[in-house]
């Protein structure tokens, strides 16, 4: 890469990560803390020892301890105390509790472009960040003193390393951040698991059979996501509220129109292949069979869950929410990202280079406009 091509990637990167700065504050104060921002900051933060939070002691479905641990560590750096958030909401609380999300979230969005931008080009970097900007969950979560900001950093991070090492020839050096980005992904969210079990499922039917970085990659997050769930012992009764069946949980992380060309863009490019003589890497395949099973994966587990519902009139109490799928936002821009790259590499004609790249930004683009005109109205 010629350094000033790379020197303009830094600095584009840097420029979105500020951009998601400006956006994240500006949403952290127009909106009060609401009552899952609260419970977590008063009993799992506030309340609970750094040593208790590691030890799987956070009591909420999600009690993998690195959100809380961090959060409780720049509390003590600020040397900050929430106090009784229920009865009192001083305004500084909405800018310092939501700090880490707002961070973790621009940087995800920073690296879909930068690591897409180096490893194919500019323009497929621009591609994997409007997909991301473009998804209603971002947007909504961008500002919210939780752990999903950092599922989506940890999932965006994950499909970048894990493209690196499918394209490089240096194993040692591809695979250890692979290793690195699933165990923040398991001391991040239990939901972690599928997507590293996903990772495994595609590098195995695949041929991959290198025991040693398999294990790194692959079985020590899942013990150590597992490990989490497993202290946890709280069962709660779902039901799915009427606005919140299972496709539209999935459609605000994928977008109708990133869905469908998710299912259909990998046969057009199986077959423009075929046709033209020209093969796809198998790197490819792999990432996109990775991309695959993961959304399928969550898709297991939202099908388990409708058929395990329960009625809230019955007693249940905790509905699904679409946040569960954040992953996903992350996951299926990165997806397009790749598809879009190998598609407009095909065409040898440059009208129908253009007409390609036309109804990519067709498709990204009026949802930009879209989402980020409903994000400017949360508050």
């Amino acid at each position: 890469m010629k350094k000033y091509h790379a020197i303009v990637i830094h600095a584009l990167a840097a420029a979105i990560f500020l951009f998601g700065l400006a956006s994240g504050f500006s949403v952290a104060v127009r909106k009060p803390l609401w009552n899952d921002e609260i419970y977590s900051q008063v009993a799992n933060i506030d309340g609970l020892s750094m040593s208790a939070i590691w030890r799987g002691g956070v009591q909420e479905g999600n009690n993998a301890p690195l959100f809380y641990a961090l959060q409780k560590g720049l509390c003590s750096l600020l040397h900050y105390s929430a106090g009784d958030l229920w009865h009192k909401q001083p305004f500084e609380a909405r800018i310092i509790l939501r700090i880490l999300p707002v961070m973790f979230m621009a940087l995800g969005l920073a690296i879909s472009f930068w690591a897409f931008a180096r490893m194919y080009s500019i323009a497929i970097g621009a591609v994997a960040f409007l997909a991301a900007l473009s998804t209603y969950l971002v947007w909504g979560y961008i500002a919210e003193a939780r752990p999903y900001a950092m599922v989506f950093f940890g999932s965006v991070l994950q499909a970048a390393v894990l493209l690196r090492a499918l394209r490089s020839k240096d194993t040692a050096r591809g695979w250890g951040p692979v290793a690195a980005a699933h165990l923040f992904l398991a001391v991040t969210s239990p939901l972690s698991v599928i997507q590293v079990t996903s990772a495994g499922v595609a590098l195995w039917g695949f041929g991959y059979r290198r025991l040693w970085p398999l294990l790194a990659m692959i079985a020590l997050p899942l013990a150590v996501g597992l490990g989490y769930h497993q202290l946890y012992r709280e069962h709660y009764h779902f039901y799915f509220a009427s606005y919140g069946q299972p496709l539209e949980l999935v459609k605000a992380a994928i977008p109708e129109g990133r869905l469908q060309f998710l299912i259909v863009l990998p046969f057009v490019l199986w077959a423009w292949a075929r046709r033209s003589g020209e093969k796809v890497g198998m790197n490819v395949w792999l990432f996109l069979g990775w991309a695959w099973l993961t959304i399928l994966g969550y898709g297991v587990l939202l099908g388990y869950l409708w058929l395990h519902r329960n009625d809230p009139a019955a007693g249940a109490t905790f509905e699904v929410p679409n946040r569960y799928m954040m992953a996903l936002a992350g996951v299926s821009s990165a997806a397009m990202a790749v598809l879009c790259a190998e598609l407009v590499q095909r065409p040898k004609v440059v009208w129908l280079r253009v007409i390609v790249w036309s109804g990519i930004l067709v498709l990204i683009l009026p949802r930009v406009v879209k989402v980020f005109r409903w994000a400017a109205t949360l508050n």
